[in-house]
């Protein structure tokens, strides 16, 4: 067999060897991440607290005391999967000729493809089932009564503040009495026990629901 014809066998049996290497091995040689698909599933907690003024630290409220309303705080938290896919990045010569030989879908090589997807959050309302006061019977939309928030995120070991993170694909989000010019936008009826149901609203027309513990106003 001459040189040339030799050296060109070697190299297909070089190609083909790496072709029998398992995708598991490749994902874990190179590890590179590709994409990730974040899944929200629905609402895991509805929590009733209160913002302790002076130190403004938050707290359990007793069920039969109750709190006032400008310290209330509803926190809401997201349930949801998070899938990562790793493969390993075309970058040599006879890695970019193995795709020419099998399936990408099971070469050891796959070219990077970036996705990041994630439900976004149309939007979330809030409900009574007490009267909050006569503006606002039992089963009115409250969500001009409350401000809401959303809790900080960790993304890439980076932690963002509410302010920086996007309300509408957060994984929690926090109630708390909206003010207008240092007003409570609402004066809540005095006395009057209320189990709050939290709605959220996903753009791709899922709807899921949670109600709160009860909880007692005892003044603005």
């Amino acid at each position: 067999m001459k040189p040339k014809a030799f050296a060109m066998m070697a190299l297909l049996v070089a190609v083909l060897g790496a072709c029998t290497q398992s995708h598991d091995t490749c994902d874990d040689v190179a590890g590179y991440h590709t994409h990730t698909i974040t899944e929200i599933t629905g609402i895991d907690a509805a929590s009733i607290l209160q913002r302790n003024p002076d130190t403004q630290g938050l707290e359990a409220i007793d069920q039969f005391t109750g709190t006032n309303f400008s310290n209330l705080v509803i926190e809401v938290d997201l349930s949801w999967t998070a899938e990562e896919h790793r493969f390993r990045a075309t970058n040599t010569f006879i890695m970019s000729m193995l795709d020419w030989f099998i399936p990408p879908a099971h070469a050891c090589s796959l070219a990077p493809f970036y996705e990041d997807f994630e439900p976004r959050v149309s939007s979330v309302e809030i409900f009574s089932d007490s009267d909050l006061n006569q503006a606002f019977p039992a089963g009115s939309d409250l969500s001009a009564v409350f401000k809401l928030t959303p809790a900080p995120v960790i993304t890439d070991g980076a932690i963002y503040s509410a302010i920086e993170a996007d309300p509408l694909s957060s994984r929690a989000y926090t109630f708390t009495p909206a003010l207008t010019n240092d007003a409570l936008v609402a004066i809540p009826d005095t006395g009057v026990a209320h189990i709050f149901t939290i709605m959220l609203n996903l753009a791709d027309g899922r709807t899921f629901e949670i109600r709160t513990n009860e909880v007692r106003i005892n003044s603005a």
